[in-house]
């Protein structure tokens, strides 16, 4: 007859964030910060009413944060506004307006000034038609990057960078704008706090 280890039950919030500390405390005294912040988020998920939506959203920022630069990594090579003024013929002005007005996919990581506007998104000088529906979907920024580049089950652990990278299927442009309205739809139905 084999013995089986107790299972781990752990009954309420407290319990959890007992465990979520001794657990914490068994790392090496610098741990990984990213580490610490995917263990915080799983235990926010479990105990999501617990919790103030702030901090969740808090821990969220951070998450994005840290993920961001290899988001930018998978979108490709990156222009600055005069690289991204001269493809296009826009002025200044009209490069920052287009970004505004999601026409025009631009992004910054933490720390930076400067906008990057990655190179994929341009055809002969032109914005492929399907980004700023795009862009209204999901949002211009890191919110972009992260639909573009994050791997998903769906595509068989591939992300839309990567089939996209290959062509513009017509099929999978159909397929991810319908994804990204369905997220957006979803968002949306979400009912501001306060």
């Amino acid at each position: 007859m084999s013995e089986t280890a107790p299972s781990l039950q752990i009954e309420t919030p407290e319990d959890d964030e007992a465990f979520l500390q001794t657990f914490l405390n068994r790392m090496s005294p610098t741990p990984d910060p990213a580490l610490v912040l995917k263990v915080a988020l799983r235990f926010a998920a479990s105990h999501a009413k617990a919790l103030s939506p702030e901090l969740i959203l808090t821990g969220l920022r951070a998450r994005g944060a840290q993920q961001a630069p290899d988001w930018v990594r998978a979108l490709g090579q990156t222009l600055g506004a005069p690289e991204a003024m001269a493809l296009t013929g826009l002025s200044k002005s009209g490069l920052h307006k287009a970004k505004d007005e999601d026409r025009l996919f631009a992004l910054r990581l933490s720390g930076e000034n400067f906008d990057r506007f990655p190179l994929f998104q341009f055809s002969s000088g032109s914005v492929r038609g399907w980004i700023p529906s795009l862009l209204g979907k999901v949002g211009n920024g890191l919110p972009a990057a992260h639909f573009l580049a994050i791997p998903r089950k769906r595509l068989q652990d591939r992300s839309y960078m990567d089939l996209l990278r290959e062509r513009d299927d017509p099929a999978v442009i159909h397929a991810m704008l319908s994804h990204a309205d369905g997220i957006g739809n979803e968002a949306r139905s979400v009912a501001a706090p306060g």
